[in-house]
């Protein structure tokens, strides 16, 4: 059975080491658009690993994605809820003349010792990924989420911690507080949730 990672906005592989490797890995909008995704959800397999936007998109699915272990990391419904969006709006500005100094900064503040290399052929769907980040707001999970682990840090400076308690209050999942992470959360604590 088929294992999935869905990585979050310039999710690259190298951002979760030797543990990607073992994942059909997908960048979202980059190595697979979110009809791509879609199809992934519905096919299932054994786990489905989804980190920030993936986790979003993941959530926004109608139904349960057919997967036998679902593990969404730095999980959110309205990611301007804790990001605002003149953030993401300057982001946006600044991404456009000094793109390698937003992914750095971006990185540095999701708390992760690796920052990926952005391929240059990737400008524009990067951009649009910011442009979507404003755009999220999924007002009610469609699909039963017994049985659904949520992991987030506690130092989370990007989607605070209290988007996935908002999730686990409405829903049947439960919810790891990371303590000493931030968004970004590190191959070796997701490894323990993989079965």
């Amino acid at each position: 059975m088929k294992d999935v990672f869905i990585s979050g906005w310039c999710g690259y592989p190298e951002l979760f080491g030797e543990f990607a490797d073992e994942f059909e890995f997908v960048v979202p909008f980059i190595t697979h658009s979110l009809q791509d995704i879609s199809y992934l959800l519905e096919e299932g397999g054994n786990n489905l690993f989804a980190w920030s936007t993936g986790a979003y998109i993941v959530l926004e699915a109608e139904t349960r994605p057919a997967f036998n272990n679902i593990v969404l990391s730095s999980p959110f419904q309205k990611f301007t809820r804790f990001t605002p969006e003149r953030v993401l709006e300057l982001m946006m500005k600044k991404f456009t003349d000094f793109p390698n100094k937003v992914v750095a900064d971006f990185f540095k503040r999701c708390g992760s010792p690796v920052t990926p290399e952005m391929d240059e052929r990737h400008f524009h769907i990067l951009l649009h990924g910011l442009k979507y980040l404003i755009r999220t707001n999924i007002e009610k999970i469609e699909w039963d989420m017994n049985g659904v682990t949520l992991l987030h840090g506690i130092d989370d400076k990007i989607v605070n911690v209290e988007a996935s308690r908002d999730i686990v209050w409405d829903t049947d999942c439960r919810l790891f507080e990371i303590p000493n992470t931030g968004h970004y959360i590190p191959s070796e604590i997701l490894s323990k949730y993989r079965i």
